[in-house]
């Protein structure tokens, strides 16, 4: 680890320690240790965990976008239009991983809390403004567009994660068809 940056020491003890103890267990001063700087030192990067816990969120979650919006070009015989295989992509996901829906659910408030950290997360897509044009609608800017991108991964992410974790209003399977059938509706 002493080969990194101190900013990437941080954030790669950090993300060892969520993956090992989870984020609330989780301390500043087991970061610290983890990276092997001083108390100070972390603080002249991040001013509390929180902030550091939304840059590394927000790096994954635009990295996770990324990769599924890949998968979607890459385009199924039976589904041809890339929106839904990027939805269905994304709801897959979050079934298989349900603890990092629980976790970006948590955080979501931080990870969508300014229009910059939005533009941050969308700065780790590969071409997301050509994605992101296929949500325009006629006469919509392409700003507007991105709020209803934005608008719909949160309606999915938090529809999912009460329906995965709380079985709320039921469990996914009974949800996920009337899920999808209102997304399409709402933001296709």
């Amino acid at each position: 680890m002493p080969s990194l940056d101190k900013p990437s020491r941080i954030k790669e003890a950090a993300i060892s320690l969520f993956n090992e103890k989870g984020v609330q267990a989780t301390s500043v001063n087991d970061i610290v240790a983890k990276a092997h700087i001083a108390k100070g030192t972390f603080y002249l990067y991040y001013p509390n965990k929180t902030t550091l816990v939304s840059q590394i969120l927000i790096q994954f979650y635009g990295e996770l976008l990324n990769e599924l919006m890949k998968e979607a070009y890459l385009k199924d015989d039976s589904i041809s239009d890339v929106r839904i295989l990027f939805i269905n992509r994304l709801i897959h996901y979050y079934r298989t991983h349900p603890k990092v829906l629980e976790l970006l659910q948590k955080n979501v408030a931080s990870i969508f809390s300014s229009a910059q950290n939005a533009d941050h997360i969308f700065s780790y897509v590969e071409h997301f403004d050509d994605y992101i044009k296929s949500f325009q609608k006629t006469n919509q800017t392409l700003a507007q567009a991105k709020i209803r991108f934005v608008m719909m991964l949160e309606t999915i992410g938090i529809i999912c994660f009460h329906a995965i974790v709380y079985q709320q209003p039921a469990k996914i399977e009974v949800v996920e068809k009337e899920l999808l059938s209102m997304v399409y509706a709402m933001y296709l």
